[in-house]
């Protein structure tokens, strides 16, 4: 006999019967008399609604840290560092309203020049 991986087998066919258990064959055996319990549909989590999720909160940068081995002068540090977060709270504030008036233009010119309230005043006039 040819030892071949492609027929290997564990037990014949012919000798064992997989649905044998102790003497009684379950193969045969009908499973109308068994119950099977009917779950509930599971409840599927919502996701957030953009409406409903809290706003982002702001984070407040902290500085680089120092150590006491260091030897900066602290106070002068502590100044440059103030005076960095002032600056970086500017800028976000220029930039907040960069964007604020790039909204505001790219509505004026989708209403057009008749619907601009400058213009109706100075026709008033």
């Amino acid at each position: 006999m040819k030892h071949n991986l492609a027929n290997f087998k564990l037990v014949d066919d012919d000798e064992t019967n997989l649905f044998a258990f102790e003497g009684e064959d379950y193969k045969k055996k009908s499973t109308d008399n068994l119950s099977f319990i009917n779950l509930p549909q599971r409840e599927r989590k919502r996701g957030y609604e953009k409406s409903d999720r809290p706003p982002p909160k702001e984070k407040k940068k902290r500085g680089p840290v120092i150590h006491d081995f260091q030897f900066f002068d602290r106070p002068r540090y502590e100044l440059v560092i103030e005076r960095e977060s002032q600056l970086a709270e500017q800028r976000s504030t220029i930039a907040g309203l960069i964007r604020e008036l790039r909204a505001r233009s790219r509505k004026n010119d989708q209403a057009g020049p008749d619907d601009d309230p400058e213009v109706r005043l100075c026709e008033g006039l």
